[in-house]
């Protein structure tokens, strides 16, 4: 490092660089500054000074650093984004809100970044005007409501037990679910059902995204999104029946890693327990099968197969492309097989379910007595979570589709209370988030 710093003066921008990367950040902060010293213009040792700044927590001279890069380069809007993340960093959440403001028009390209921080640090009495301003009329036309009235005053009744929520989510997400839930989403119209799972109606709001509560049962600690339509959310969206959609689920679904990753887990937890999976004639149910290609895995492998799922466009392709005998149809409406099934699957679709319970409970039906029920869900404990994983878009309060958020505790109830015996579970971090599985077999009546 000394010798580094002794040729400080002669140091590229590159070495510079290098040295950063190889560790003696101290002397590549050096060189920089000696880059800037000999030229004031140059905009590139301004950027990866900032940046480097930033990554140390020095977020002061890191927002000098990119104020600098704006008046050296005025079309430069990233920097003034880095600088408003400055800002944030540092508290000044107004003066953060007023660059933002600043950038006008915003330029193409820049609209979600810009949204994104508005939505961060707009405060909350800004926010709160604007949209009145905004919504006026539809406000007039939801007062004209009783649901809607009655609905607003047990929210307000609820604060008490939504103070929590109201911190991790931001006074600005508590007002935008007011917002988007009741007066664009009519959620208010929608039951608020017992817990699932043990069926008090005691619980006590943890979180506020979009147009969703997601609230914790008090006695057992199963957490849900609030109201949601009959059904839940993905059959009432539609969102499975969109083109776009599917065309990314099929790429996964077709992935090899995906099916190997499945039939993996299968297999070990089958081996753990002591049991075979695959015996002459074995037959294997596949709750919400999709395109059915885990299906069609499975009968390549000498398995009879049957499932079911509520995507119409999906079970099309299951049936014309692998030629699957599978349904089209909800849980509720689930006709019982003509032959009891030796094992039933379900991968990552008890979240999506307004009644996890109806799973279990068509399960018993279709399984042998000795059958075994297979389940792989997400399992973070979100609530004790920092709020940047909590909002995590596939497998936390983000995903618009989820409407129940379980552990593997909860879910070992799930197995307990429906008459399953678990005899195997795994769990692995996918991405940020663990996710994890369990294997049950019914017991004797």
């Amino acid at each position: 490092m000394e010798k580094a710093l002794g040729k400080s003066s002669l140091l590229s921008l590159e070495e510079c660089l290098r040295l950063i990367l190889d560790g003696e950040a101290g002397a590549g902060e050096l060189g920089l500054r000696t880059l800037i010293q000999a030229n004031p213009q140059d905009l590139n040792a301004w950027g990866h000074l900032a940046y480097l700044l930033f990554s140390q927590k020095r977020y002061r001279e890191a927002a000098e650093c990119y104020r600098t890069c704006h008046r050296i380069s005025p079309a430069l809007i990233d920097a003034v984004l880095y600088e408003v993340d400055c800002m944030e960093k540092l508290g000044n959440r107004h003066q953060a809100f007023q660059l933002l403001r600043g950038i006008q028009p915003i330029p193409s390209g820049y609209e979600i970044p810009v949204r994104d921080r508005l939505s961060r640090i707009e405060p909350w009495g800004h926010y709160l005007a604007s949209r009145l301003r905004k919504r006026s009329k539809l406000i007039s036309q939801r007062l004209r409501e009783w649901g809607f009235i009655r609905g607003l005053l047990r929210e307000i009744g609820l604060l008490p037990f939504s103070f929590r929520a109201i911190r991790d989510s931001g006074m600005r997400g508590f007002l935008r679910y007011l917002s988007r839930g009741f007066l664009e989403e009519s959620v208010y119209r929608y039951p608020v059902p017992p817990c699932d799972l043990c069926g008090s109606s005691f619980f006590r709001g943890v979180f506020f995204i979009d147009s969703r509560k997601i609230i914790r049962c008090c006695r057992c600690g199963l957490e849900r999104v609030e109201r949601v339509p009959p059904g839940g959310q993905d059959i009432a969206s539609g969102f499975y029946e969109r083109e776009e959609v599917i065309a990314d689920m099929v790429a996964d679904w077709q992935d090899p890693i995906i099916i190997r990753h499945r039939m993996g887990w299968l297999e070990i937890l089958f081996d753990v327990a002591g049991l075979r999976l695959q015996s002459e004639k074995s037959r294997i149910f596949e709750f919400g099968c999709g395109s059915g290609e885990f299906l069609a895995h499975l009968r390549e492998q000498g398995f009879e197969v049957a499932g079911m799922d509520g995507s119409a466009r999906l079970v099309e392709r299951a049936q014309q492309v692998f030629h699957l005998p599978v349904d089209k149809c909800c849980l509720a409406d689930l006709p019982k097989p003509k032959e009891a099934c030796d094992v039933a699957l379900a991968f990552h679709i008890l979240e999506h379910l307004d009644s996890p319970s109806l799973l279990f409970k068509h399960a018993r039906k279709i399984l042998k007595q000795d059958g075994c029920l297979f389940i792989e869900i997400p399992v973070p404990d979100l609530c004790r979570l920092p709020v940047e994983l909590k909002t995590h878009g596939s497998h936390g309060y983000g995903s618009s589709e989820h409407v129940h958020f379980l552990t593997l505790p909860l879910l070992e109830r799930y197995f307990l209370s429906h008459g399953f015996q678990v005899i195997a579970r795994y769990e692995y971090l996918a991405g940020d988030l663990p996710a994890g599985g369990m294997l049950g077999r019914l017991c004797p009546e």
